[in-house]
């Protein structure tokens, strides 16, 4: 036998199996769960692109605020001030 020994990974008095491993009916493919997970992205697309779109616009809008802020603090600092970047 080629590998290390295996070891029992499950409930105590177990067979022994690599790990990954169950005994019993197989559990759902991994295939098949990311067939699933393929449809419900198809299905939840318009509002998977909503939430992009918000994410987006905030980013860009505190972008904006910043720059905003910046611009009011340049123009009106008091004369002889040092300039403060916030």
């Amino acid at each position: 036998m080629y590998g290390p020994p295996l070891r029992s990974y499950g409930p105590p008095g177990s067979p022994p199996v690599p790990r990954g491993y169950t005994w019993g009916p197989d559990p759902l493919p991994r295939a098949g769960l990311f067939i699933i997970a393929l449809i419900l992205a198809y299905l939840l697309l318009p509002v998977i692109k909503l939430f992009l779109t918000l994410i987006i616009l905030l980013i860009a809008a505190y972008i904006i605020y910043r720059l905003l802020l910046y611009l009011i603090s340049f123009l009106y600092r008091p004369r002889g001030m040092k300039r403060r970047i916030l």
